[in-house]
């Protein structure tokens, strides 16, 4: 029973009640904790998991944004080429028409 007074609690009633039990009920309460804390970690790995999928889909939109810029750069790129080169067609277009007139 020394044991019972290494119990880390503030609450003598609880102590008491502690001290009342069982081996069988001691050890029945310890197979009950064992279970709990068996189950919170797999809460707190489910949950660990959640967060890294989170992160993971957070850096993956980040990625996804700048990428889009990058694109709409090229585009817009793309588009002053395609403007210039019908501006010189237009050009070359026009110079022939004048050179054939004269």
């Amino acid at each position: 029973m020394k044991t019972i007074e290494k119990v880390k609690t503030n609450d003598p009633q609880l102590r008491k009640d502690l001290k009342r039990l069982s081996r069988a009920e001691l050890l029945e309460l310890l197979l009950l904790q064992s279970k709990e804390i068996e189950k919170m970690q797999a809460e707190l790995e489910e949950a660990r998991k959640n967060a890294s999928s989170r992160e993971i889909r957070i850096a993956k939109s980040g990625s996804i944004a700048e990428a889009a810029v990058a694109i709409y750069e090229l585009l817009e790129t793309t588009q002053k080429a395609a403007d210039e080169y019908l501006y010189n067609i237009k050009k070359l277009s026009e110079e022939e028409s004048l050179l054939s007139a004269s």
